[in-house]
């Protein structure tokens, strides 16, 4: 589900699953851009993939740091979340059946 969920961003294609892949493509990416006959657009597309691999290594330093600190939110709030979720979810396809219905 991960992975089929996040998987472009303005276009670019990205990997919520492995980093790597969108750290290879800001690098291939910044190279084109310095060529001269590089196309319209390339910096910023090697800045999307930069700042998803950033806002998901953030995302994995702030989750060590709160299991470090506070163990026992570390599985508290991730399953009240997807509880939250699944309620939702549930919720809406009620919602839909029932207008489909009427």
């Amino acid at each position: 589900m991960q992975a089929a969920v996040f998987t472009t961003v303005e276009g670019a294609t990205n990997s919520t699953v492995m980093v790597t892949g969108n750290l290879r493509q800001a690098i291939e990416t910044v190279f084109v851009a310095i060529s001269p006959s590089a196309p319209a657009g390339m910096w910023r597309r090697s800045g999307i993939s930069a700042a998803v691999g950033c806002a998901f290594g953030f995302g994995a330093a702030i989750g060590a740091l709160v299991t470090e600190c506070v163990p026992d939110l570390a599985l508290g709030l991730p399953a009240i979340a997807l509880l939250f979720v699944l309620l939702r979810c549930n919720g809406d396809r009620h919602g839909a059946g029932h207008e489909a219905s009427v």
